[in-house]
């Protein structure tokens, strides 16, 4: 009987938590790291590039930092031909005049001390024109 009422017990317990895991999940809102472009580009040579990443519901002033390549792309020294625009929940890097130095994987990441977040990759590459003769 005491093995029984154990595993009622331990039953009852288990619907519990299948309710209150449920139940919290209404109107919960999943936040997502978006980068835009969403897919990979060829961009021609001497063209503009522009990369936003955006976090809906920012209240921290952390900014979103973009990783081209495993590394950061500081706001005080962003690469020459290049500048960088944060406000909260967003971040800009704009490529002035695309050449193959900025051809590479490029990602936003956000963190607090409660939340981590990190965008799709997404591949940027140097397009050849066709040549016409």
């Amino acid at each position: 009987i005491c093995e029984m009422s154990f595993q009622r017990s331990l039953l009852l317990a288990v619907a519990f938590l299948q309710a209150v895991v449920l139940s919290s999940g209404q109107g919960a809102t999943v936040r997502k790291l978006q980068i835009s472009p969403e897919h990979a580009a060829a961009v021609l040579a001497g063209e503009p590039l522009t990369i936003t990443c955006t976090l809906a519901n920012v209240t921290e002033s952390n900014p979103i930092t973009v990783i081209f390549n495993g590394k950061t792309i500081k706001n005080k020294l962003p690469p020459p031909g290049t500048t960088i625009e944060r406000s909260k929940g967003n971040t800009t890097l704009t490529i002035h005049s695309f050449n193959s130095n900025h051809s590479g994987i490029y990602h936003c990441f956000f963190n607090t001390f409660q939340e981590e977040f990190e965008s799709n990759t997404i591949s940027v590459q140097l397009a050849v024109a066709p040549q016409i003769e």
